[in-house]
């Protein structure tokens, strides 16, 4: 039986407006001269300075999602920007270093340089010009260098058995002219300007040692041992019972 009830009139809906919740969730970028804007821009740039990353980062797909789900407001600067503003900060970074340079009473300095098999080329002169314009470019002045040290590769002896003789020679005339001179200055005045790195020079004496025949067999000996207790696992436990210790190759 059909239903010949009247129909129940609905009152006709209002337009749909956004709530107030909806208009806070509307964004505008950040002016690109805001603080806001600037000091994201700068944390962007000083990530990619510590981890060494390509500025072209900040162009990656991924990246930009990721800032974006972050920050919608952020405009994600351009890679050109961020290496502007490592630039800079690297400068920044370096006046602060250099003073604190300035700041130091003596100065010691170490030095390590790659090397690459098969390298025919002499590089005797650039160490020691190297050496002379990093010196000049960080602002520390020879009189503050106690000694430079170095490992023991004949490149190094020969780049600054050069300096000090060239050195010995000119301290000889500023001394023929100048009578006062502080204890604590001549102290360092005498020291070599080149100091062989101890640990390097340990290690050489290691792998003299290791060239003697009868260490060298003993030591065979001892890996040996090493690698039967390495092969039981049975072996391995007890002797970690019977002294707490397990055996290590070298």
């Amino acid at each position: 039986i059909p239903d010949r009830r009247a129909a129940v009139k609905e009152p006709p809906r209002k337009e749909e407006r956004p709530a107030i919740t909806g208009a806070f969730l509307t964004y505008t970028k950040y002016k690109q001269e805001s603080q806001d804007q600037r000091h994201k821009e700068e944390a962007i740039a000083e990530w990619i300075g510590r981890t060494a990353l390509p500025p072209r980062t900040v162009e990656d797909v991924g990246f930009i999602k990721m800032m974006e789900t972050i920050d919608k407001r952020l405009t994600v600067p351009k890679k050109t920007k961020i290496t502007n503003l490592v630039e800079k900060m690297y400068l920044a970074e370096k006046e602060k270093f250099k003073h604190r340079l300035s700041m130091a009473r003596k100065i010691t300095i170490g030095l390590d340089i790659w090397t690459k098999k098969g390298l025919t080329a002499s590089f005797l002169a650039a160490i020691a010009a190297l050496v002379e314009e990093s010196k000049e470019e960080w602002g520390i002045p020879k009189e503050k260098i106690i000694t430079i040290i170095t490992d023991n590769g004949s490149n190094m002896v020969a780049a600054f058995h050069c300096n000090a003789e060239e050195d010995s020679s000119s301290e000889e005339e500023n001394l023929q002219d100048s009578d006062e001179e502080g204890e604590e200055d001549e102290r360092y005045e005498t020291l070599e300007r080149r100091t062989p790195c101890v640990v390097h020079t340990l290690q050489l004496v290691v792998n003299m040692i290791q060239k003697e025949l009868t260490i060298n067999r003993l030591l065979g000996k001892v890996r040996q041992l090493v690698k039967l207790f390495r092969k039981s696992s049975v072996a391995t436990k007890r002797l970690l019972q019977q002294c707490g210790l397990i055996l290590i190759k070298d």
